[in-house]
């Protein structure tokens, strides 16, 4: 993906955020889920980058330090910065806009190492 946001999606989240007036944890929450709470500003791009950036940092780099991201895009908070800062000037461009993702590393990308196996 060429916005290099290489971020768990399916990993959980302790954080609970108020998403549609109750309190779900990302684990839970949809991609629906987030795009509502993007639509009512209860939530960034930006702030959920943010929170699976920590969120990787405590079970990858320190705690049982699973070491499951090989790499990390140095400008994934920046990127989200932008993409909400589009949404909010010219809305979102899919229901994905904004969305962290993470790929396998032997996936071709333009902006992020690639392993072969």
């Amino acid at each position: 993906m060429k916005s290099g946001l290489y971020v768990v999606l399916v990993v959980s989240i302790l954080t609970p955020l108020q998403l549609n007036a109750q309190r779900v944890g990302l684990s839970s929450a949809t991609i629906k889920d987030l795009n509502e709470a993007f639509n009512e500003g209860t939530l960034t791009s930006e702030n959920l980058v943010e929170m699976y950036l920590a969120r990787i940092t405590s079970y990858d780099q320190s705690g049982p330090a699973l070491n499951a991201m090989l790499t990390l895009n140095s400008k994934a908070i920046e990127t989200a910065r932008a993409l909400d800062t589009e949404r909010k000037e010219q809305g979102p461009r899919s229901f994905l806009h904004g969305i962290p993702v993470v790929l396998k590393d032997n996936v071709d990308t333009a902006d992020m190492p690639t392993t072969a196996g």
